[in-house]
């Protein structure tokens, strides 16, 4: 995170579209690098807690992406909630 922080430069203040969008990409990233890991192990107790992982990362990435469509007053909006606030899907 800090590496993205210094790319972008630390006078740049993000509004919240673009606060959103760094969080996501972080979250698209740890998702990969969890997948990736899975792929080198054969110990099924790695692999498990691994896909658990990924699991809890997918739906905090939904999050983000509600928060950002809610923002944006875009996307698809029913009487059901996208997310709970419990963390259980």
């Amino acid at each position: 995170m800090e590496a993205a922080i210094a790319h972008r430069g630390h006078a740049v203040v993000a509004d919240d579209t673009q606060a959103l969008r760094m969080a996501m990409e972080l979250e698209r990233r740890v998702i990969h690098l969890l997948k990736e890991m899975a792929d080198h192990t054969q110990d099924p107790e790695v692999i498990e807690l691994l896909g658990k992982m990924i699991l809890e990362e997918c739906f905090q990435y939904d999050s983000l992406q509600a928060q950002l469509d809610s923002i944006q007053n875009v996307g698809l909006w029913l009487d059901t909630p996208e997310f709970r606030m419990d963390g259980k899907y």
